[in-house]
């Protein structure tokens, strides 16, 4: 990941992705995706440098989200957390090869 931007006192992240390779549809250049970080206690999975593996949808619209975000095409994990697998890229790849067909 390039960069992530917060908003709503860190409730919310834009985070800007370049995909290496995308399994359904298309990703002509980078992607953003927000991750909602209700949970001060819980850490977030999408950080600056990480690398993820990451299923995600179109971005609901939500009254919070549009009230913060800049406006464009945004994308969420699906499911919210369990849509993302980050850490060391080494543990990425293993994941991704369980997701593999």
């Amino acid at each position: 990941m390039a960069t992530v931007d917060t908003y709503d006192e860190g409730r919310l992240a834009l985070v800007h992705i370049q995909p290496t390779r995308v399994v359904k549809g298309a990703a002509d250049g980078p992607i953003t995706v927000i991750e909602r970080r209700d949970l001060s206690s819980v850490p977030d999975l999408m950080t600056s440098g990480a690398t993820v593996l990451l299923f995600a949808v179109p971005a609901t619209r939500t009254s919070s989200a549009s009230a913060v975000m800049p406006a464009g095409r945004h994308f969420e994990p699906v499911g919210g957390r369990p849509g993302v697998v980050s850490g060391p890229p080494a543990d990425v790849t293993e994941a991704d090869l369980y997701r593999q067909p």
